[in-house]
């Protein structure tokens, strides 16, 4: 076999290189979600529904997209996912307002159709309440967080 001489130093530089690819790719393997970035390996605004497609199903987790197919939003119905400051479904409120301190209180509404001037129609809405904060929402149902939804900050 022959040997190919490598350069000076620059055993470190590859180590490093191939650190630096390894934490990025089991990084976003993980069960996480960071407020308006990514829920797992599933990054706003950057993986497709094609991506998704091409992943196995997880139970618990539904895609919106924008109109060219790139993800624009996840709702987690799931226990599997945690927030980055260790919050997910089943939490009560106290201690989502200790992790990510006090949010933007408000509600959900729950559309069908829209009128004729083009508004939509109200028949509802999603919880009982929602905390609000930049690139997540926390929707509430019987005190508990009974779902979290990663948006895009704005």
């Amino acid at each position: 076999m022959k040997r190919v001489p490598i350069a000076r130093g620059s055993h470190g530089l590859i180590f490093i290189v191939l650190v630096v690819g390894l934490v990025g790719v089991l990084g976003a393997a993980d069960n996480v979600v960071v407020p308006g970035v990514r829920c797992g390996a599933y990054i706003l605004g950057k993986t497709t529904e094609r991506d998704v497609q091409a992943m196995p199903e997880v139970k618990g987790l539904e895609f919106q997209y924008s109109r060219s197919g790139v993800l624009d939003s996840v709702v987690l119905t799931t226990r599997d996912y945690h927030t980055d400051r260790q919050i997910r479904v089943g939490a009560t409120e106290d201690e989502v307002v200790r992790a990510h301190g006090r949010g933007k209180v408000g509600n959900i509404d729950l559309t069908k159709g829209t009128t004729v001037d083009g508004s939509p129609v109200v028949v509802g809405k999603v919880g009982d309440k929602v905390l609000f904060y930049p690139g997540i929402e926390f929707v509430f149902s019987k005190q508990r967080v009974w779902a979290i939804v990663l948006v895009p900050k704005s």
